[in-house]
């Protein structure tokens, strides 16, 4: 799964952001990717979503643990959202 990484330090604090795109079923890391998914002709109904984890930790050299939260998350949230949450690609062909 593509997963775009961000990292980020306000005051001392660091972060990490792992985050990436659901749009109408295909899974992409960039906004260009999902506004070709959603603009092509076809599908009635279309949509969008971005999933994103972000972890807090304290020093840099907690970093490596970070990544491996982050993954963890994203990979225990991703099958819940597209079997609970997204709708089906038969539904968004419906007229």
């Amino acid at each position: 799964m593509p997963v775009r990484l961000v990292d980020l330090e306000t005051a001392g604090t660091h972060g990490l952001t792992g985050y990436l795109f659901c749009a109408s079923g295909e899974f992409c890391c960039r906004r260009d990717q999902v506004r070709w998914i959603i603009g092509r002709p076809g599908d009635r109904y279309v949509y969008f979503s971005k999933i994103e984890a972000i972890i807090a930790y304290a020093h840099e050299r907690d970093r490596p643990y970070a990544l491996e939260v982050c993954q963890r998350l994203l990979s225990e949230a991703l099958p819940v959202l597209v079997a609970e949450y997204f709708p089906d690609s038969a539904d968004l062909k419906r007229e």
